[in-house]
């Protein structure tokens, strides 16, 4: 009897056990279409290019860019070569969801629609978009009522206009001498004092089609990118320093 009853207790640890391993391995990072195993095989990684400075540019035959340079150094980690390709953001998407290509940029918001039909990486900047002012100019602690400078087009007026200022639209803000709506890497960049307020902020992230291994193959390597300088490495640094690490970072 007591040995019939120790086999039992072994066979129901044992079936336990067999049933945490197996749940175990399917929750390990799977890629449906198997992206890693062909870009080790062939060693080339395809990447959708949508313009838009700094994130993308189209300078000639080889794109530049922050994501660019990023995505050809992972490239370069892999022993791999990116093949380019110029199109808009939809069509890559929906090539990106057939899993037609590895990875689209295109300076891509982490609250894009896509996101429910591809995978996202995890924020790699956040972008601040405020008002900044010329060196020596008083600082705004409010903007209503205040007239601001912003790029004509763009959808930054209409944040403005919900702050309460007033949109001056300008077909080259550079060559404002009063207050302007930029990113804050920007300002920073034309040598402005920014203001503490925050009008809205972009998380950017780089589209990649829904398998798990490739998305944490390229997030691992991100937040290496991100620790692998001394800057970067701190707990606590300003917008525009971490701006300059992602250029560091980028190459």
């Amino acid at each position: 009897m007591k040995g019939q009853r120790a086999l039992r207790v072994f066979a129901s640890v044992a079936l336990i056990l067999t049933s945490f391993l197996n749940l175990a391995c399917g929750t390990l990072p799977r890629d449906p279409a198997g992206t890693s195993a062909r870009v080790q095989q062939y060693h080339q990684i395809r990447i959708g290019l949508v313009e838009n400075p700094p994130w993308v540019v189209r300078t000639g035959r080889e794109p530049a860019g922050v994501e660019v340079a990023l995505i050809r150094k992972f490239a370069s980690s892999l022993g791999a070569r990116a093949k380019w390709f110029w199109g808009s953001e939809e069509t890559h998407m929906e090539a990106l969801e057939k899993y037609e290509l590895d990875a689209v940029l295109s300076g891509l918001d982490a609250s894009t629609p896509w996101s429910k039909h591809v995978g996202l990486t995890k924020p790699y900047f956040d972008e601040e978009v405020t008002v900044g002012v010329p060196s020596g100019t008083r600082v705004p602690d409010e903007l209503h009522g205040l007239k601001v400078a912003v790029p004509e087009g763009n959808a930054i007026a209409a944040y403005l206009r919900k702050k309460g200022g007033i949109a001056v639209r300008a077909e080259d803000i550079a060559h404002m001498s009063g207050p302007v709506a930029a990113p804050a890497w920007l300002l920073h960049k034309r040598g402005l004092t920014r203001a503490n307020f925050i009008l809205f902020e972009k998380k950017h992230v780089i589209g990649l089609p829904p398998e798990n291994a490739w998305l944490k193959r390229l997030q691992e390597y991100l937040q290496e990118q991100s620790q692998g300088s001394e800057a970067c490495s701190r707990k606590r640094h300003s917008r525009e320093r971490h701006w300059r690490c992602i250029q560091v970072a980028s190459g």
